[in-house]
């Protein structure tokens, strides 16, 4: 099997992914969350931010972000009853219909295929 982007990394490397990821998951659920209060809390400008996030992840900040909210609203289709919309709002998207497309553009199926 192929490695994992985190295992490709050095340890202080793994580090900071941890803790940005951490930083987007505990405020999964605001839709105002934005790349600068990322910045903030991470220590970096947005600029050290966007070129750190792209070097190790292959994405700029907004779309990595996006992605952890997709990947929580992907296991929460899986493991809860939450409908489509609740789960929309419960990882960010202020937008139901744009977190359908979204989520259809990140796993290249819409999030009812999910539905068990």
């Amino acid at each position: 099997t192929e490695p994992s982007k985190t295992e490709l990394h050095p340890p202080t490397e793994n580090v900071f992914l941890q803790k940005l990821n951490a930083a987007i998951t505990s405020h999964l659920d605001d839709t105002d969350f934005s790349v600068a209060q990322l910045a903030q809390i991470m220590l970096l400008s947005q600029v050290q931010l966007y070129r750190k996030v792209k070097a190790l992840t292959g994405k700029n900040t907004m779309l990595y972000i996006r992605s952890l909210r997709l990947k929580k609203a992907k296991e929460l289709l899986l493991n809860t009853e939450l409908n489509i919309s609740e789960i929309a709002y419960e990882v960010g998207f202020s937008d139901p219909s744009y977190f359908s497309r979204a989520f259809q553009q990140e796993f290249n199926h819409p999030p009812k295929y999910f539905r068990k």
